[in-house]
């Protein structure tokens, strides 16, 4: 529920603020900025007509269930800066941007939500470079997390650019972009997923195609109409605090009247029905006072200055002594000023540390101290330990390391007399932006730092999300489209010239493999010719010298049939020929059978003998009665038998011996019963 008082301090900031900076009557310099979640599977909330039975209607799925945030800026003139989509995990593939609106960006986080760096990427790179170019100008923004960064304080301050945060749970009431901007884009969005249902009935928008469908409903959603009356109705301008919707001030059952509500900014409330709401919001508020402050029992000097020591605990755990002096003339009326807030001097704030720490703690710290060593992990030791140096700097005995107790009587005399000398310890001034803002003092920057996390290795860890935040443009997206695209053609070219270079010398490895290949087979057919020329001659010989000697001895024609020649398929031939003359050659080293015979057209193998008539013919050889080469004539054409063997053809032998060998020859052959012999 929105606070009445909270409402008026509101008011009261940005009129002053407008008034100071001259702004008023300057709606192209008041801008507003807000993301929101873009769903276009929400149901559009027509009436549609189902069956009785039905208790309820489903509608069908069209988009990609990702979380995908849109990040708006519009000022009071009615104009509006190129938005930004925010995808969840990472960017979409291709040109993802083409189709989308004019000048967009893109980001991409974790979640698909805003966070501190992209939000600073986008003030950098979007909103200062497409707002207007005259200064100041004033940026409203809700209080969250993502929205307030010491680099966006410090850019802000360099660039004249004035952020001002709403109040919270008051956005819904004083943000343009969600009273009127964001709630006819959600309107929008479901008539144009209901008319594409309509159009398409398998329709599915990918994760890629979001930003086409996101730039028409962006182009008739965000009118310069809409845009105005939503800084009107939030009283910005024209300048109005009781332009806002009251009604929602008291969603809590509270019956007050919204009409007899007044929110102009006097000094007193106008009625009793708004004093009653302020004295509940003043109730609720005490009730729910911040934790993070604690508070001492204030005390009351001779002089009527009662002296208010706090102890404020930052978020990192962090302890800052405060010291507030008020009059008694000031606590007698029903506001409560502040007269005077002054840094706390380094005894005193060591004593209000040590006296916030338990015994075993304090003792943990002196014991550190002592042997000056570090207590890992906590930030509170730091500032202890910056002021036990300060206390010891500034005492006149050195020697006392003890810690300071501090009655209430000598806080007041010390808050008293001592209001406006300074520390002897002064530190150095800074340029941390905090600082130059006046959010903290010169003192705390030097504990103001977020330790390092560390594994346990030792090694330091990158936090998640340091320096991830990456925000593309239109022209940035197809610049990095083109580099890509010109990384691809140069890695496909290089491709292909190493694929040209392997092809290249594989043809060079196969063409020097068949080189020596044939050089192989070309010196085998020179050793087989040279053993046939060397039989032949031997053969000749042995002919001529049988002539010669005038020997008398006959000599017969021997015939061995049938013999079966098997394995031409081997050599590149289906067949013996009929007319050609083959002969024989035993091969006693071949691995498989010792008794093995080949046969021979000249030098050139082409077949073989199968085995058990290759042995009957070995066996014959081995006689060594031969006076001819054994010539072999194949009887009729080859005939497959078998798939391992592949053709076979018959064949008989024919060999020239002497006579009276006849008989031993005839002996060999008639052991082996699958041949005869005929002599002639």
């Amino acid at each position: 529920m929105g606070n009445v008082e909270t409402m008026r301090d509101y008011f009261k900031l940005l009129k002053s603020t407008l008034e100071t900076n001259d702004l008023k009557d300057k709606p192209e310099r008041l801008y507003n900025c807000d993301e929101a979640g873009l769903s276009l599977n929400k149901s559009s909330g027509q009436r549609v007509v189902v069956p009785k039975r039905f208790k309820h209607a489903h509608s069908i799925s069209i988009a990609t269930s990702e979380h995908i945030s849109v990040h708006c800026c519009v000022n009071a003139a009615g104009h509006s800066l190129p938005p930004m989509l925010i995808f969840s995990g990472g960017y979409p593939g291709g040109a993802y941007h083409k189709n989308g609106p004019i000048n967009a960006a893109y980001a991409t986080t974790d979640s698909g939500f805003m966070d501190k760096e992209t939000y600073f990427q986008w003030f950098e790179k979007v909103f200062l470079q497409h707002c207007v170019k005259e200064r100041p100008i004033m940026l409203l923004q809700d209080g969250a997390i993502s929205h307030i960064s010491p680099m966006l304080i410090d850019s802000a301050l360099k660039n004249d650019v004035i952020l001002l945060c709403l109040p919270s749970k008051t956005t819904h009431i004083l943000q343009p972009l969600d009273v009127a901007v964001y709630k006819n884009m959600k309107i929008e969005t479901a008539k144009q997923v209901s008319n594409a249902k309509m159009l398409k009935s398998d329709l599915w928008v990918s994760k890629k195609n979001v930003s086409s469908i996101f730039k028409v409903i962006f182009e008739r959603s965000f009118t310069m109409a809409c845009i105005t009356q939503g800084f009107k109705k939030c009283g910005i301008y024209p300048f109005d605090p009781n332009a806002i919707d009251k009604t929602l001030l008291f969603r809590g059952g509270n019956d007050v009247n919204a009409d007899d509500l007044d929110l102009s900014l006097n000094d007193e409330p106008t009625n009793e029905s708004e004093l009653s709401a302020i004295e509940d919001n003043t109730s609720s508020n005490t009730e729910n006072e911040p934790e993070h402050i604690v508070s001492a029992m204030p005390s009351t000097s001779n002089t009527g200055v009662t002296t208010v020591m706090d102890l404020e605990v930052g978020a990192d755990g962090i302890l800052s002594p405060i010291i507030h002096t008020t009059s008694e003339a000031t606590q007698s009326s029903n506001e409560i000023e502040l007269s005077s807030t002054t840094i706390c001097p380094p005894e005193l704030a060591l004593s209000a540390i040590e006296s916030a720490l338990t015994p075993r703690k304090k003792r943990k710290y002196e014991n550190a101290f002592s042997s000056n060593t570090m207590v890992k992990g906590d930030v509170v030791f730091h500032t202890w330990k910056n002021l036990k140096i300060s206390c010891t700097m500034s005492s006149s005995s050195s020697d006392s390391t003890l810690p300071i107790n501090v009655s209430n009587e000598s806080i007041n005399s010390m808050s008293s007399s001592s209001l406006n000398v300074q520390p002897s310890y002064c530190p150095e001034p800074s340029s941390h932006p905090l600082v130059k803002a006046g959010l903290i003092p010169d003192d705390l920057v030097s504990v103001l730092v977020v330790p390092k996390t560390k594994d346990v290795s030792g090694r330091t860890k990158r936090r998640k999300g340091d320096g991830k935040a990456r925000i593309l443009s239109t022209k940035e997206i197809q610049e990095e489209l083109d580099s890509k695209e010109k990384r691809k053609r140069k890695t496909e070219k290089n491709k292909l010239k190493r694929k040209e270079l392997r092809e290249k010398r594989k043809a060079e490895k196969i063409i020097e493999e068949e080189t020596k290949k044939a050089k192989q087979e070309q010196m085998k057919r020179l050793r087989e010719l040279k053993q046939i020329k060397s039989k032949t001659a031997k053969n000749e010989k042995q002919l001529k010298k049988s002539k010669t000697c005038g020997d008398d001895t006959k000599m017969k024609q021997f015939t061995i049939r049938p013999l079966l020649a098997v394995g031409m398929h081997h050599y590149g031939r289906r067949e013996l020929s009929v007319g050609s003359n083959y002969h024989l050659e035993a091969e006693p080293l071949n691995k498989y059978d010792s008794n093995a015979v080949a046969i021979y057209d000249g030098s050139r193998k082409v077949g073989n003998l199968k085995r058990e008539y290759a042995a009957a013919i070995s066996s014959v050889m081995k006689l060594n009665l031969a006076k001819s080469p054994y010539v072999i004539r194949p009887i009729e054409s080859s005939e497959v038998k078998s798939r391992k063997t592949g053709p076979q053809q018959l064949c008989h032998l024919t060999f020239k011996g002497e006579d009276n060998s006849e008989d031993e020859i005839r002996t060999v052959v008639k052991s082996h019963q699958c041949v005869s012999i005929i002599a002639s």
